[in-house]
């Protein structure tokens, strides 16, 4: 159970305005050193799981903006799904934005 599911930009503003002194991150490592920039009376703990070291994603570090501008310009490489697994991701994708746009009053 996640006090805050939230971007990047919304991570940051949660993290600047709790009272919490330890937080527990599940992001990418990089942005951890950010956090400890913006936020430097705050304790910042990474959080891997079993499952995944969310926080060192080989798959992260391979994106480029060069290799996305490429991508939106040419289409290339297409990746094509059966509709059912398209729908199956959408609704993760979807409530995650949803969850990112409620407003940051539950911090602290």
């Amino acid at each position: 159970m996640a006090d805050e599911v939230c971007s990047t930009e919304k991570m940051v503003a949660w993290c600047r305005k709790t009272t919490a002194k330890d937080i527990i991150i599940a992001t990418e490592a990089g942005m951890l050193h950010r956090l400890q920039k913006e936020c430097p009376d705050k304790h910042f703990i990474p959080a891997p799981t079993d499952r995944c070291a969310c926080n060192e994603c080989r798959f992260m570090k391979m994106n480029t903006l060069e290799k996305l501008r490429d991508c939106m310009t040419t289409l290339e490489p297409q990746v094509e799904l059966p509709p059912a697994i398209l729908e199956r991701a959408r609704r993760p994708i979807e409530r995650m934005l949803e969850i990112s746009a409620l407003p940051l009053e539950n911090a602290g």
